[in-house]
C-alpha cells in the first residue's frame, strides 16, 4: 500500500509532530517535550511521568485539564529531574506545507483561541514549521507564534 504524505494531511501531521518532538528535545536538551495526542488527558501525562504541577497557575492547569489536545506539543521545564517540579510550560504548534505552497498556514478557531489564551497567560508559544521538498528533504524553523499570520477555519463543515 502506498500513501502520499503530500496529500494525506492527517498522517502527515502525526509524522511531523513526532519529528518535531524529537528535534525540539534535542535542540532544547529537554526530554519533557510531549505530543499531546499520546495521552488521554493531562492527568494521564502527569501520573505517567510523576510530574509535580504545584507551581503552575491554576488557570493554566485548568486549560491543560480541559484543552490539552488543542495544542500539538507541550514542553515542561523542570526545577530538577528528581523532584519533577514543573517551573514553566511551553507550547508548540507544528505546521507543514509543500515548498510550492506560497500561502501561509491555517489554524482552526479552537486552536487559535487556545493559543491566544496561552499568550495572554504569558506562556511561551512557538510555531514549528516544516517545508517539504520533492526529494525527501525538509527545512524547519522555530518561531514565536504570530496568531495574526494564520488563516482561521472551522473544523466543522456547514450543514446548510
Amino acid at each position: 500500500m502506498i500513501k502520499d504524505l503530500k496529500k494525506d494531511v492527517s498522517r502527515r501531521a502525526v509524522v511531523f509532530e513526532e519529528l518535531a518532538r524529537m528535534l525540539i528535545r534535542k535542540e532544547e536538551n529537554n526530554n519533557f517535550i510531549f505530543s499531546t495526542r499520546s495521552f488521554d488527558s493531562f492527568n494521564d501525562l502527569c501520573s505517567r511521568y510523576k510530574l509535580d504541577i504545584s507551581l503552575l497557575d491554576i488557570e493554566l492547569i485548568d486549560f491543560l485539564m480541559n484543552h490539552l489536545h488543542s495544542v500539538d506539543l507541550v514542553g515542561f521545564y523542570l526545577k530538577d529531574n528528581d523532584s519533577r517540579l514543573i517551573e514553566s510550560v511551553k507550547m508548540f504548534e507544528v505546521k507543514t506545507k509543500n515548498h510550492t505552497n506560497k500561502s501561509g498556514f491555517d489554524l482552526c478557531f479552537s486552536s487559535y483561541d487556545a493559543y491566544a489564551f496561552l499568550k495572554r497567560k504569558g506562556v511561551d508559544v512557538k510555531l514549528l514549521s516544516f517545508v517539504l521538498f520533492d526529494d525527501w528533504h525538509y527545512s524547519f524553523n522555530i518561531y514565536d507564534i504570530n496568531l495574526e499570520s494564520f488563516k482561521k477555519y472551522s473544523r466543522y463543515k456547514s450543514t446548510d
